[in-house]
Formats: structure tokens, C-alpha cells, sequence
């Protein structure tokens, strides 16, 4: 048995991977959760400007994304996936720390140098993550044995969640108790660990990516069109992209939903947050004893029908327990569709194919996300702002109705998904 055909449990590699990746995660969290907490609340000072200064965080961590996500992609499958790995772990490590220092000792600098300073380095961090991504895809295909994959993915999602419950409330209690700086420190130090367990990993030189002497733009070309006639992965992208509207759309308008249909406080908003964490961690958990039994692609098929009529039912609640108990059953279905999305990535795509393939779905979730935003800011706000109205004793008003029509459009998306995938 070769050491990328170990089980699960006693893969010395992927237990490695899977520390870097956990840590790597909760950086990301804390730093972006830290910057934007300091931005509005402190350097603000309660100013106008505020919103629109953390607002600039956002669009530093996404068009980055939109811009280096598929030329990530092909150097990932053209380098040393480890050697990528522990390259954008020193760069990440470096720049924080570093903007930690300016903030440190230059509390006197003028305001538009340190926003510079905080946006460069969001930016830079995004542009290293999208050459990390794709090569820990890549080398996490060759030393999970096919089997595994499945549970690989659950325990990728589970962490993924517990990531989005610590790394917020870190921040913000760092913030507490201290300042942006060690929250910043923090995020360096997540870095480093990862770093450190990467290092630990052993690849052979045909798992750690291959030389080509073919040029970029000519392998980023073959990876598009390989996409491109691949049915799972044609699929996984029309899926991917059309949850992702339903889910934009309700994290757009969730907070006025909560004071406008639910009739409750700003705080029970945060406590939807955990709802859906708490539930994401159990769907993980469920998903990495049952999933093994069960098809990849039946499984994420399914769990889109289960989040859209989730969503549906979401958009009819009008008190705040109702809606809890919904959004903890909506982790679920998405912990289970996120669960299998690594698999079915890697046994769609050949290995040198892998970093290509996940380069496009990436760009593609980021622009999904950034148009649904708009389109969903302007849907409330402008062409159904003065909806309200009854069918058949049940009443509908802007919030509501979008909801409702989200939940649709992705228990479509699954229906759809499942007789393609059959």
C-alpha cells in the first residue's frame, strides 16, 4: 500500500494538510473579522466614512480573486504544489505581521496611508490564497486514497464551519481586551503553524505538481476547455453559482429581515449566525459517517433541494425562535453540498487538471456572489420596495419575497442537478 493509499486515520500526510488548512482558515477569519471590526468601530471613531472604509476591505479580498483565480490554477499544476503552499504561507505570515508593526508605530500616520496600507495587504493576502487553494486541492488528490474522499470532504466543511464561530469571536475579543495589532499578530502566528505542518508533509515529486515547458496561456486554455466539456464539472459550476445567489441575497437583507419580519432585536441576527454554525458542524459530522455509504453525486444533488425548500420555508417566518430553528436545519443540506464538493472535484478532473479546474470555480462563486449583492440591494430597494401584498391570507413584502423566490431558483437548481447527475 502506498503512502497516498493510507486510510484516513492513519495518513500521516493528510493529517498534516489538514492542520495547515485549519489554521489557515481561522487567519483568515480573525484577520478579516479584526480589520473590519477596527475600521468601523475604532479608526472610524463613528464617522461618516466608516461603512464605506470597511466596505473597501470587501472589495480588496474579492477582486483579486476575480482577477489571479484561474492563473492561480495553472501555476498550481505546473509547480511544486508544497513549495506553493509554504511560499504563500511566508508571504501571508510576513505581510501581516508587517502591517501589525505599521499600525503599531505609526499610530500618527495620516489615515489614507493606513487604509492603503490595510487594503494591500487584504489584497495581497487574497492573491496568495488563490495559489494556496488550488495547489492543497491538488496535493490533498494524491494522498487521499478515493475511498476517503468523502469523509475527507465532511471533515474540509467541518472545519470550515468551526472556523467561521472562532475566528469572529477571537477577533472581536482581541479587539476587547487589547487592540487591531495583536489581533493581526494572532492571524500571523495561524500562518506560521501552517507553515510548520505543511513542511511536515511528504510528497513525491509527481504528487507535488510537474514541470511543463508548455506556455501559461496555453495550459490555462486547455484547462477552460476541459471544463468546458466536462458534464459533473459544467454541473458543479451552474449549482455552485446559483446557491451561491440564493445564499448572497439572504446575507445581503438578513439583517432587515430580522427587524422588519421578525419583528425581533439587531442581536437575534448574530444568533442566526450561530444557528447555522452549530447546524454546519453536526450536517459535517453526519455527512463524514453516512456519506461513505452514499453517492457524491446524489448527496449534493439532494442537499441543494433540501436548502432551497429550507429557504422557502425561511421566507415565511415571522418570529425569531421559528426562524432558528430553520436556519440550524439549513446547516445541514450545506455542510452536506460542501462536503462533496472536493470529491467530486477530484474525480472529474485528472491530477494535472486539479488546480485548473478548482481555479474557476472560485473566480466564478466571487462574481456569483458580487452580482447577486447588487442585484438583490436593488430588487429591495427600487423595483419591489413597495410590495405589499395578500395571496390567499398569505401576505408578501419585499424581504419575503425575494427570499422565497431564492429558495425556488436553488430547489430548482437541485432537482435539476439530480436528473443530469442520474
Amino acid at each position: 500500500m502506498t503512502r497516498a493509499a493510507l486510510p484516513l486515520r492513519h495518513n500521516r500526510n493528510y493529517r498534516w494538510l489538514w492542520l495547515g488548512q485549519a489554521v489557515s482558515l481561522l487567519g483568515d477569519e480573525v484577520l478579516e473579522t479584526a480589520v473590519m471590526l477596527w475600521l468601523g468601530l475604532v479608526a472610524a471613531g463613528g464617522d461618516s466614512w466608516g461603512p464605506a472604509a470597511a466596505s473597501g476591505v470587501l472589495a480588496a479580498r474579492t477582486v483579486p480573486v476575480l482577477l489571479v483565480g484561474p492563473m492561480g490554477g495553472v501555476c498550481s499544476d505546473r509547480w511544486d504544489r508544497r513549495r506553493i503552499m509554504l511560499t504563500t504561507d511566508a508571504i501571508r505570515g510576513t505581510l501581516v505581521t508587517g502591517l501589525a508593526i505599521l499600525l503599531l508605530a505609526g499610530e500618527d500616520l495620516p489615515v489614507a496611508i493606513r487604509l492603503a496600507a490595510i487594503y494591500g495587504v487584504v489584497a495581497l493576502c487574497a492573491i496568495a490564497a488563490q495559489f494556496f487553494n488550488p495547489a492543497r486541492y491538488g496535493l490533498l488528490a494524491t494522498v487521499v486514497a478515493d475511498e476517503d474522499r468523502e469523509r475527507m470532504g465532511s471533515l474540509t466543511a467541518g472545519t470550515a464551519a468551526m472556523a467561521t464561530i472562532v475566528g469572529p469571536t477571537v477577533a472581536a475579543g482581541l479587539l476587547v481586551v487589547a487592540d487591531v495589532q495583536w489581533a493581526l499578530l494572532a492571524t500571523a502566528a495561524t500562518f506560521v503553524v501552517s507553515f510548520l505542518a505543511v513542511s511536515r508533509v511528504h510528497a513525491s515529486r509527481v504528487d507535488s505538481g510537474r514541470r511543463s515547458s508548455t506556455s501559461v496561456w496555453r495550459e490555462l486554455r486547455d484547462g477552460l476547455t476541459f471544463f468546458a466539456g466536462n458534464q459533473l464539472l459544467r454541473v458543479m459550476l451552474v449549482t455552485t453559482v446559483m446557491v451561491v445567489v440564493g445564499v448572497t441575497a439572504l446575507n445581503t437583507l438578513d439583517i432587515f429581515f430580522v427587524t422588519t419580519n421578525l419583528r425581533a432585536p439587531p442581536e437575534v441576527y448574530g444568533l442566526l449566525g450561530t444557528a447555522f454554525g452549530i447546524g454546519s458542524l453536526i450536517g459535517a459530522a453526519l455527512s463524514a459517517v453516512f456519506a461513505p455509504r452514499l453517492k457524491a453525486r446524489r448527496v449534493y444533488s439532494c442537499g441543494f433541494i433540501l436548502v432551497g425548500m429550507l429557504l422557502m420555508l425561511y421566507s415565511r417566518m415571522t418570529g425569531p425562535i421559528g426562524a432558528l430553528i430553520v436556519v440550524f436545519f439549513v446547516g445541514f443540506p450545506v455542510a452536506a453540498v460542501n462536503s462533496m464538493v472536493g470529491p467530486l472535484i477530484m474525480r472529474a478532473a485528472p491530477d494535472h487538471l486539479i488546480g485548473r479546474v478548482s481555479g474557476v470555480l472560485q473566480p466564478a462563486i466571487h462574481l456569483a456572489s458580487l452580482t447577486s449583492a447588487g442585484l438583490t440591494a436593488w430588487l429591495a430597494s427600487v423595483a419591489l420596495r413597495d410590495l405589499n401584498t395578500t395571496v390567499l391570507g398569505v401576505h408578501f413584502g419585499p424581504i419575503d419575497t425575494i427570499f422565497l423566490f431564492a429558495g425556488i431558483v436553488v430547489a430548482l437548481t437541485g432537482v435539476w442537478a439530480a436528473r443530469v447527475l442520474r
